[in-house]
This record gives C-alpha cells, structure tokens and sequence, in this order.
C-alpha cells in the first residue's frame, strides 16, 4: 500500500489513538524510502530484543549510554533526526525522536511509559512504585529527572518564566506524530527545501483536526512548484 494511503487511514478517526512505531515509521519511509516501513519495525524489535533491563530506569541507562543513543547536538536541524529509520541507523535523534525510540522499545518489554510533550523539548517518562512520575531527557542522557528539573530544563531553553505544571501532561500518541511533523515542516521551511515540505504537508493533510488549515497552503506550493 502506499505510505501516504498507510498514514491517512491510520491517522484518519480523530477519536483513535494511532500506533506510535507505525506512524513514525510510515513518516520515516516517506522522508526516506531507503528504509522500508517494515525495516524500521524490525529494527526497534532487534533492539528490543538486545535490551537487557528490568525496569525503565535499567533500560533508559542501556538504550543512551555513551556508545549507544544520544542526541544530536552538533546537527539538530538535521531532518533525519525526525526520521525514525535514520535515528536507528545513525543513533542521534532530537528529543521527541529519541523518546519514541525509548517508548517503542518499553511497549516491546512491557513496561509502562508515556510521552511528555513539554514545549521546547519532549520527554518521555514513566510511574514510580511510590506512585510519582520519573521523567527522562534522551537527549541528554540516561538520567532521571524530577518535576522541578523538567522546569529548570524549561527555563533554561527558553529563559521564560511561564511554567505550567500542566507542561508536563501526558502527550497522546495523536499529539506526538502532529509534533513530529509539525518539526519537518519547521525545518524544511528554514532549510528552503520544498520537496520536504510538499511530502510532510502530504502527511498532515490526512489529519483530519489540521488538514482544514493546509489545504490552501499546499495547492499553492504546489502551483508554486510545477
């Protein structure tokens, strides 16, 4: 089946959470067909499967260890960074990247994870036996972090003082692939690239809750292109 057809039935049912890997796979396939929808699926189950861990603590350590996952700090406006078979194979992400790399493998092992869609930096986390959230940075590394570091880390991006717990909500599946796109076409506007933007703007087009909004701006680049 064609990836845009895949990804539109997928996202098409605003009440449906749609299945995060897959997404994320059908927009890596679309950013670059060098790797196959199923070829990045199979890669997050090897790496699943190479996981020795007990818990999301254990298994963050493994998966961003030095040698392993980190973020690309040299490159981030690199849009391979939000391409989920181009993460596997370079092993640098940006922070939403990496953190569904993180709960793609947690699903496979069974252990309880959310993503966390703080503005500026996404993070993924994951509830203490005590009943607390323990939230992780990817990007940064393999350590925990409380509620009060996830607001330094905020202000210190951002160097606002607006800080809202409600920063640190859980983030739907839905909510991260928007973001994830919504990145790509930030990007690839900057970078002046309007093949990127024409295949990303393909993808949220079937999103029905944003598709109303770029329906205009997309026949225009693409009379603006032909």
């Amino acid at each position: 089946m064609d990836v845009f057809r895949e990804f539109a039935q997928l996202m098409a049912d605003r009440g449906v959470e749609p299945q995060l890997d897959l997404a994320c796979a059908l927009i890596s396939n679309a950013g670059d067909p060098t790797h196959s929808v199923d070829s990045v699926l199979a890669a997050v189950d090897k790496i699943s499967k190479e996981v020795i861990a007990d818990d999301v603590p254990s298994m963050m350590k493994v998966l961003f260890s030095p040698r392993e996952f980190s973020g690309n700090s040299m490159n981030y406006d690199d849009p391979a960074n939000s391409l989920l078979g181009n993460v596997i194979e370079s092993k640098l992400g940006i922070p939403i990247s990496l953190s569904i790399l993180a709960l793609s493998v947690a699903e496979r092992k069974g252990f309880s994870m959310f993503g966390v869609g703080m503005p500026g930096h996404y993070l993924c986390a994951t509830i203490a036996a005590n009943g607390d959230p323990v939230y992780f940075d990817p990007f940064h590394g393999s350590g925990t972090l409380t509620a009060s570091d996830c607001r330094s880390l905020y202000e210190g991006l951002t160097g606002l003082a607006n800080w809202s717990g409600e920063f640190l909500n859980p983030a739907t599946s839905r909510l991260t692939v928007i973001r994830i796109l919504a990145n790509l076409k930030s990007i690839y506007r900057r970078k002046g690239d309007v093949e990127g933007i024409r295949w990303v703007m393909r993808m949220r087009l079937a999103i029905p809750e944003i598709a109303a909004s770029e329906t205009t701006e997309f026949a225009r680049l693409v009379r603006g292109s032909n």
